[in-house]
């Protein structure tokens, strides 16, 4: 059923991860058992429910016998997202392959798998689905629930250890959870490790999964601290802010219009950690003061120092071939003077014409450097989306004025006028839906989900697509490899 990735780099720990308890004596310890660790999760059968209990690898009471030991295997699971193997789920294929999906990306030059993305006309059998989405996904969810089963029984650990290890290993799998239902529609809820009973399991409804998301970043929330001392002041760790970050969204996707508003407000007041930048070209720094949760790539695996969306992205030089440009329909969307358009847009002159494409990150194949210092880490959530929710939920609610003064914070910053105060609530949700498009620009699937869940997908997708679309390639097909070996999945319309 679900496919694991048949390699994981070893981990480097950067000095945001000396974690209080992480003395010097025990890292050679640690480093050994948690390679184990990898082992364990990474265990050469290439179906995660196929596994069986490992025999010849460390035992779980080992990794989680002291606290160093227990947070170095949720450190694993950051490592696992942001450092897999190619393009995958936790480091650029999400924003990737569903912008070109979508209405904001074009490959530039074809792949029979990439084409599939292009024209939506996606099969089950592509690789890039089976593995860079869902087996990666589900392989994370598995390391998230490998942790939350460990800690269940670890004496050696201390309560206030155990609930902040319990509530990041719940928030990532209810980050994972929330993007495989989005991509797939109903999927599998897999809370569990044991293979005996993941083998064969069934397609859970997406309001099924949204209540597993639910549950586990309320959990999140009231577990995971404040602050980000735990990371010494670096924002790659989740903690409260974090969780109530995706759980607004939840909200907002759920519709629960006065929860979402509530818990955007509640961040956006927290003006001692966040702010929105003056400077765009400063969002997706390290620690930026917009970033809520950043994941940090290790600088010792390639890409090294780049995040791998710039990698990807970022032409060698001003003269190289692109990797995807931007669509005419989105680089025509921005108002006079946007300075978005400057900061996030850049372009390369290839074979007698100008391409443009996104440029958010700045460290690209030319300014990667093995070993080489961090400038920005991969930006996962960031305050102004927040300020694009509260928004909607007061629009939803009729509170137009207060909508209106969130989406000017956004607007000001771009350097665009306040909008009018005579606008209808409509006019008012036109907005957001064009604000959103700009700001969250190929970052996470914000504009695939967008057009979804606003039910304009047909509208401004069948126009560009042409005859390839239709309504249900909303959603991506489940893997046909996954289906062969669990009889109980079944396939969404359209495939």
């Amino acid at each position: 059923m679900f496919e694991m990735n048949k390699k994981i780099n070893k981990p480097t720990f950067s000095p945001a991860f000396k974690y209080i308890g992480f003395q010097s004596a025990t890292k050679l310890k640690l480093l050994y058992l948690f390679k184990g660790l990898i082992i364990l999760l990474n265990i050469s059968c290439k179906k995660l429910i196929e596994i069986p209990p490992p025999a010849t690898t460390i035992e779980t009471s080992q990794t989680f016998s002291t606290q160093e030991l227990a947070t170095s295997a949720m450190l694993g699971v950051y490592h696992k997202m942001i450092n897999a193997d190619g393009n995958n789920f936790g480091n650029g294929a999400i924003t990737i392959y569903t912008g070109v999906s979508s209405d904001e990306f074009n490959f530039f030059f074809s792949t029979p798998e990439n084409d599939q993305f292009q024209s939506n006309s996606l099969s089950p059998t592509n690789g890039i689905i089976g593995n860079s989405f869902w087996g990666n996904g589900f392989s994370i969810i598995y390391a998230a629930n490998s942790v939350l089963e460990g800690l269940t029984s670890a004496p050696n650990i201390s309560e206030s250890a155990k609930n902040k290890l319990t509530g990041e290993a719940k928030f990532v799998r209810a980050f994972c959870n929330f993007y495989l239902c989005n991509l797939f529609g109903d999927i599998p809820l897999v809370n569990e490790t044991n293979w005996r009973n993941t083998k064969s399991l069934s397609r859970a409804s997406v309001s099924q999964v949204y209540q597993q998301i639910i549950v586990d970043l309320n959990d999140a929330v009231n577990l995971l601290p404040p602050d980000y001392d735990i990371s010494y002041g670096q924002r790659i760790i989740p903690n409260k802010w974090s969780a109530s970050a995706l759980l607004a969204r939840v909200y907002l996707y759920e519709k629960r219009w006065e929860d979402a508003e509530r818990l955007s407000g509640e961040i956006i007041s927290q003006n001692s950690l966040f702010n929105l930048d003056s400077d765009l070209r400063n969002v997706f720094k390290i620690n930026s003061s917009e970033a809520i949760w950043q994941l940090q790539q290790s600088n010792t695996v390639y890409p090294y120092n780049a995040t791998n969306e710039g990698e990807r992205i970022i032409p060698l030089d001003a003269n190289s071939q692109p990797y995807i440009i931007i669509t005419n329909s989105l680089l025509n969307s921005f108002e006079p003077n946007d300075k978005r358009k400057s900061a996030w847009i850049d372009s390369t002159f290839y074979e007698l014409a100008y391409y443009f494409y996104p440029r958010k990150y700045e460290v690209g194949p030319a300014q990667r450097v093995p070993n080489g210092s961090y400038t920005e880490y991969y930006m996962v959530l960031r305050l102004a989306e927040q300020y694009l929710i509260r928004a909607e939920a007061r629009a939803m609610q009729n509170k137009l004025s207060n909508a209106m003064s969130d989406l000017n914070e956004i607007r000001q910053r771009a350097g665009l006028p306040e909008l009018s105060a005579s606008l209808t609530q409509q006019q008012i949700i036109d907005v957001i839906i064009q604000e959103r498009k700009i700001e969250l620009l190929g970052e996470w699937s914000h504009r695939w989900f967008d057009l979804k869940r606003y039910g304009i997908s047909d509208l401004i997708l069948a126009p560009i697509k042409g005859a390839d679309w239709q309504t249900t390639d909303q959603l991506y097909p489940i893997p046909q490899n996954d289906r062969l070996t669990d009889p109980n999945l079944s396939q969404n319309k359209g495939y």
